[in-house]
């Protein structure tokens, strides 16, 4: 799709890379760009926590901090502050959640009705994925969607081990390893259904 590629899939995401281009042209990095860099580099690790995060990925943030990136208040609006309609929403999302395989299995399901509702933007809804697994001791976690009529999308989240993509695989989607998405035709209790009899065809995990 381009005449040119760079690739390189030991960053943690694009923000390395264009940090790298920066350095490599000459360029005279500003405040402002070493925190649009550092915004890059944060959302696609989740603040550092997922196992992409490398040492290039902390070396690249401190130059980022060197340059003049004030993260303090970037890393509050972008990992610590939430809108009133998303605690609620996964307020209710808790108490609706069902586990499975003694606890080590969470399933959501957000109706659209309950969006419309509460009234949540999709804003709201970003990383509402990765949810269930905040639950200690789940391994695997999904969270199903209706908000198109007639069809079931599906966002599973897993811990090493266990891959999310193979589970989404069975069911005409992918993704990777750790996240993977799929969508069938049906309904939100014909869907869970349908990712339950995936996950039951794993034995390391339904034992």
């Amino acid at each position: 799709y381009a005449g040119e590629t760079l690739l390189d899939a030991s960053c943690a995401g694009c923000g390395e890379l264009i940090y790298q281009v920066l350095e490599a042209m000459g360029v005279a990095i500003t405040p402002a760009m070493a925190e649009a860099v550092y915004i890059a580099i944060s959302t696609d690790t989740g603040c550092f926590r997922f196992s992409n995060t490398s040492a290039q990925t902390f070396e690249t943030a401190a130059a980022c901090v060197a340059h003049g990136a004030q993260i303090a208040p970037i890393n509050r609006q972008l990992f610590e502050i939430k809108t009133k309609g998303r605690l609620q929403l996964e307020a209710r999302m808790m108490t609706d959640m069902e586990f499975y395989c003694g606890g080590t299995v969470a399933i959501c399901c957000l109706p659209q009705s309950l969006v419309e509702e509460l009234g949540v933007s999709e804003d709201d809804l970003d990383s509402i994925s990765g949810f269930p697994r905040t639950v200690e001791g789940v391994l695997v976690g999904a969270v199903l969607r209706d908000s198109e009529p007639g069809k079931v999308k599906f966002s599973v989240r897993t811990a090493p081990g266990y891959n999310a993509s193979s589970y989404c695989a069975a069911l005409g989607g992918g993704g990777h390893a750790a996240a993977a998405g799929a969508s069938i035709s049906g309904t939100l209790a014909e869907g869970k259904a349908a990712l339950l009899a995936v996950l039951r065809q794993d034995k390391t995990l339904w034992k």
